[in-house]
């Protein structure tokens, strides 16, 4: 016996109303190249300050890939609570947190190992997670 499929009001892939797809991956693909010139800006910042002589420093070139990393995917994760400004407000304090924290170390500390920041990256997620989570469950 065939069985009949019931169409989704949502699409399962991005959890998204059916009808808004368009307008989601337009704003989707704006987030994207925003992203993409903010990378690409910070790296040319970083090359055109940088003594000629002088061999990389690959702490801050780590620490401006980590980052959008760090909040990217708890963002993603997140999406359905964007419209509040609770979720908002505590992203950009976490942001100020983990920016702050990494600039105080990376000028303090001479040889910072590259392994470092997937640790502290799943350690801040320890924290990234839940707060968000909760920003979006608070009334």
């Amino acid at each position: 016996m065939p069985t009949l499929r019931t169409r989704s009001p949502h699409n399962a892939e991005t959890h998204r109303p059916l009808g808004s797809s368009i307008t989601a991956r337009i704003i989707d693909y704006i987030l994207y190249i925003l992203i993409g010139l903010t990378i690409g800006g910070l790296v040319w910042f970083y090359g055109s300050h940088a003594s000629p002589g002088e061999h990389a420093d690959f702490r801050w070139l780590e620490f401006m890939c980590v980052t959008p990393i760090t909040f990217g995917y708890p963002a993603k994760s997140y999406q359905r609570y964007w419209g509040r400004w609770r979720f908002w407000c505590l992203f950009a304090f976490l942001l100020v947190v983990h920016v702050s924290a990494y600039v105080f170390i990376l000028r303090r500390v001479e040889h910072f190992g590259l392994i470092w920041f997937p640790v502290l990256n799943f350690l801040e997620w320890l924290v990234i997670y839940p707060t968000l989570d909760w920003s979006g469950k608070v009334s």
